[in-house]
């Protein structure tokens, strides 16, 4: 996708959010479905900047799961 669009300012880096804890922060963070969302908010939020956002796919459950993730 980034070669196709022709982004030059664009790294992409693959990995597991718990090899990467505590070494980067990063502009965007994509996560597919693997945990439910409080959990994976755990994971992944460590990874994504200040002003950062978190791309997370989810299937069905989404919007219930955002509610018990909420407090």
């Amino acid at each position: 996708v980034v070669e196709t669009l022709g982004l030059d300012r664009v790294e992409v880096v693959r990995g597991r959010a718990d090899a990467l804890h505590g070494t980067r922060r990063f502009d965007v963070v994509t996560s597919r479905a693997v945990a439910p969302h409080g959990r994976r908010l755990e994971w992944s939020m460590p990874q994504v900047d200040a002003r950062g956002a978190l791309v997370a796919m989810k299937g069905a459950t989404v919007h219930e799961e955002i509610v018990e993730a909420e407090p």
